[in-house]
């Protein structure tokens, strides 16, 4: 196997915050101005290439903030305009969240996870009749209208609500 593929199975090791202290140290004797130190830099981080992905994560984490995200630039200040389209903005995004409650709340019946008499459990769609007539007055009635067919191949979402709602209000 070449070289260069085991390298790129090998995992990537994190880089190390000290690299870059390490090599300036070695450089700075060497360099009396600020100019050349950074030329000597530059030209051993071509070379190395964990000594680069030293210096990235060096510059990454010194350029974060404490919370682990980039500074935000400072805010700009809004017309009163951009302030009322913004709070109408928001007001739409709590319509819309709203409705979407709605909908989650609204549960469909055949998604409902039914617990057999043998212990499994199974959406209510794929249950047999035979399966679920045992379990209860709507599930028996359910299991009438569906024979020996899985429930979700015979009965559609409303048929199933009006099949629970009359075993209720027997």
């Amino acid at each position: 196997m070449h070289l260069a593929i085991v390298e790129a199975r090998a995992p990537a090791r994190p880089p190390d915050p000290n690299l870059i202290r390490e090599i300036l140290g070695e450089l700075r004797p060497r360099y009396a101005y600020t100019h050349s130190l950074i030329s000597a830099l530059a030209e051993r981080l071509e070379q190395d290439r964990a000594a680069l992905a030293s210096a990235a994560a060096y510059i990454v984490c010194t350029s974060l903030t404490d919370g682990g995200r980039f500074a935000r630039p400072p805010a700009r200040p809004q017309s009163p305009e951009q302030r009322q389209g913004r709070q109408e903005r928001r007001q739409e995004t709590k319509r819309q969240a709203k409705r979407l409650a709605a909908k989650v709340k609204a549960t469909l019946l055949l998604d409902t996870v039914v617990t057999l008499l043998s212990g499994e459990e199974k959406p209510l769609r794929f249950c047999y009749g035979g399966e679920i007539e045992a379990l209860g007055i709507a599930y028996s009635r359910i299991a009438e209208r569906v024979g020996d067919a899985m429930v979700g191949e015979v009965l559609c979402e409303p048929e199933v609500k009006a099949l629970f709602a009359r075993a209720v209000n027997v």
